[in-house]
């Protein structure tokens, strides 16, 4: 236990899959607060300090001892950390040996990673806002130079776990590695796209960098790093602090002073300023877009090897700014509605209609899966609807919304909702440029629960990207004017896009988006203007109450035919996601015909397929007539 942060450690845990606990077994927990008077209340930090503390059964405790200083020491007796004063919580997964290599023990980091989310969704839990991980295996070979590991099936051991804290704001940072020297591959979990991979940079005056002996600015040699790297930062301060905390003991033998290990606390303690900072202006605080500042930073890094290749030198002042000033866009436009999703959680996302029109409002559809209990079939399908708080006003830059889960009526049941929607929660939406924005959400809801019938609330917040392209919007919130001339197609412009029902069965329906021109290029091969659309209901068997009867299907790639005036395309069922997580299957469950009459009413057209995952849908066609959800849009015309 060291006294310049001892004090601050809030919680103690042990995770391991080979080993002891300080306890003897495999899982410890211990809640009491450390403090310099009661050394035996931090038996996690204490356990075979300083000398022998290579130990088999507690390896490389003294390690964490440093990293935790280099994050939140207050002095006097070492440097200030990088953010001083933050509470820890002191979490071992150890080390265990796999062909001979000592490697950190994936079974308890995985542990580790589901509890931080568990506490997370528990209203007495600890709330852990960043996680500092100085350890990584060596990258798989089958890891692409250049790319993330997330697809790579040797490095998914965490995949969902820290998706899972990513989207519920917790920022996720890693040691780079140490492999500099050798394959310079990003170690695992750094290489992964949701997390912060941090390199060592180097001020010292005993290397060469590029034929420059002392150079001002460069990689350390021994650094992993490739193109991907988000950011480096200083591990020689790191070091020399390292040696204070203990000043000549044998633990510092054999420990290399240019580690990435010692530049990863570093960067800790910028990402917990930035949410400390957040909660002071009552913003939520996106760990992608704070990855992503850092990995833009003004200043850049030199390789030592390759002159053509730079790296980001950690700006944390800059940092801040770019992810907590973030420009945004007028929201009262119609180029800004559309298909939207999550790249990381591919095959769920969600369609926006913003419509500026006499009575300017804003309605989305929130298209995803149920948290727990997955069967990998329809059946853990859930849909939200995202409404306004009243019209939008025309000079703001965001949208406040509702979150409500609809509760009916069946699929063709022919009969208004008796029901209202479900309050879920709320929101805020805004758009960085025309074509990505944020979404920040409170929701609680029995259905993302990881286990159990508690309804728990997560915070959380996503970046999203436009799926199709829309020349119309423009950065610097002046649209490109809306054309006044009929166009050459009626029923196949851009301003037929939007949110439409049938009025004798509200509370499901429809979100349309009408391409550009060669806007999609189909799965077969076709191309040119396409049509794609959300079809958002209940089956029709089991009551449209139960939550397990929602089912939305996407209209992909329909084709407009200009002689009949009609798009037809092919109907989409997506199973096998996950709250926060992506889809694994989409497969072609019927075909569909929509044709419109005006820009305010048509017909869709329908014909599934016969199977057994859809009762009441499965096997059934028919012709539904539709009308817009609020007023035309000023940007169709020519009716």
């Amino acid at each position: 236990m060291h006294p310049d942060f001892a004090a601050r450690i809030i919680r103690q845990e042990c995770f391991l899959s080979t080993g002891v606990c300080p306890n003897g077994t495999l899982r410890q927990s211990l809640t009491s607060t450390c403090s310099a008077a009661a050394a035996s209340n931090c038996p996690l930090l204490n356990r075979n300090e300083g000398a022998g503390w290579q130990s088999a059964d507690f390896p490389g405790v003294n390690h964490g001892t440093a990293v935790a200083a280099l994050v939140a020491s207050q002095g006097p007796n070492t440097d200030l950390g990088s953010s001083p004063g933050v509470n820890l919580v002191l979490i071992n997964v150890g080390l265990r040996s796999e062909n001979g290599v000592s490697k950190v023990d994936r079974g308890g980091v995985k542990e580790a990673l589901r509890w931080i989310k568990d506490q997370h969704d528990s209203p007495t839990g600890v709330k852990v806002d960043v996680v500092n991980m100085s350890f990584g295996n060596v990258a798989s070979a089958a890891t692409t130079a250049g790319t993330s590991c997330d697809n790579v099936v040797s490095e998914l051991v965490y995949h969902n776990d820290i998706l899972n804290l990513t989207s519920r704001g917790i920022t996720l940072v890693a040691a780079a590695g140490n492999e500099g020297l050798g394959n310079k591959r990003i170690a695992y979990p750094a290489c992964h796209s949701h997390v912060i991979s941090v390199g060592a940079s180097k001020t010292a005056s005993d290397i060469t960098c590029n034929g420059e002996l002392n150079p001002a600015n460069c990689m350390e040699p021994i650094s992993s790093r490739d193109t991907h790297l988000t950011v480096a930062a200083p591990s020689r301060p790191g070091f020399l602090a390292r040696n204070t905390i203990f000043g000549s003991s044998p633990a510092v033998t054999g420990q290399s002073s240019h580690a990435t290990s010692w530049a990863s606390p570093i960067v800790t303690g910028c990402a917990a300023m930035a949410k400390e900072r957040a909660t002071e202006l009552n913003k939520g605080l996106n760990p992608l877009m704070l990855k992503s500042a850092m990995s833009n930073a003004p200043f850049r890094f030199d390789d030592p090897t390759d002159p053509s290749k730079t790296y980001a030198r950690l700006d944390c002042p800059d940092a801040l700014q770019r992810t907590l000033d973030v420009h945004k866009l007028q929201v009262n436009r119609n180029s800004l509605s559309g298909l939207f999703y999550e790249p990381a959680t591919a095959g769920q996302g969600f369609f926006f209609d913003v419509s500026k029109s006499s009575q300017p409002y804003f309605f989305g559809v929130w298209y995803t899966y149920v948290g727990k209990d997955l069967t990998g079939t329809p059946s853990d399908h859930r849909w939200y609807s995202l409404q306004s708080n009243g019209p939008l006003d025309i000079n703001a830059n965001e949208i406040l919304v509702q979150i409500y889960r609809p509760v009916g009526p069946m699929f063709r049941a022919g009969v208004l909702n008796p029901d209202p929607p479900v309050s879920k929660g709320s929101g805020r939406i805004y758009f960085t440029s025309c074509h990505s924005g944020v979404f920040e959400y409170t929701i609680t809801d029995t259905l993302l629960a990881p286990f159990g019938n508690q309804p728990i609330t997560i915070n959380g917040s996503l970046e999203f990207a436009r799926l199709e392209p829309n020349s119309s919007c423009r950065e610097d919130d002046v649209d490109v004017p809306p054309s006044t001339s009929p166009p050459v197609d009626r029923q196949a412009q851009k301003g037929l896009s939007g949110s439409w029902f049938r009025m004798q069965e509200s509370g499901q329906g429809f979100v349309i988006s009408v391409g550009e021109d060669d806007a999609f290029n189909a799965l077969d091969g076709s191309t040119g203007v396409a049509l794609f659309a959300g079809w958002f209901t209940h089956h029709g068997q089991g009551g449209a109450t139960v939550p397990s009867t929602h089912r939305w299907f996407t209209i992909q790639y329909a084709r407009y035919n200009k002689t009949s005036k009609e798009w037809t395309g092919k109907i989409y069922l997506t199973t096998g996601g996950q709250f926060g997580f992506p889809a694994t299957t989409t497969t072609e469950v019927g075909t569909a015909t929509i044709k419109f009459h005006s820009c305010a009413s048509g017909s869709l057209s329908y014909a599934f397929s016969a199977g057994v995952t859809n009762p009441g849908i499965d096997g059934t066609s028919g012709i539904i007539d539709i009308q817009r959800v609020g007023l035309p849009p000023d940007n169709c015309v020519g009716f």
